[in-house]
């Protein structure tokens, strides 16, 4: 999978995904607990952060989902927040 197919493209809702990155930084949720996966939202641009050396296909498709369906219905509520899934 190439993660540069999802560089700046938009999205149903008026959002914009800017970018999709894998990091090797551990990440936590607001809990505490790991997470898989971290989307940032400013406005209505959305970035995504997928925790992992090289995750699988399968992995990215999952936290892309989760992340890109989730995140945004928090935005209203939060206009600058990052979230963590």
């Amino acid at each position: 999978m190439d993660l540069r197919d999802f560089q700046n493209l938009p999205l149903r809702g008026g959002f914009l995904l800017l970018n999709v990155t894998i990091s090797t930084e551990p990440m936590v949720d607001a809990m505490g607990r790991a997470a898989l996966a971290r989307t940032t939202i400013i406005g209505s641009t959305l970035q995504i952060d997928i925790y992992g050396s090289l995750p699988d296909s399968h992995a990215i498709s999952v936290s892309l989902y989760h992340e890109i369906f989730e995140g945004p219905r928090w935005q209203p509520f939060c206009p600058r927040l990052r979230f963590a899934k």
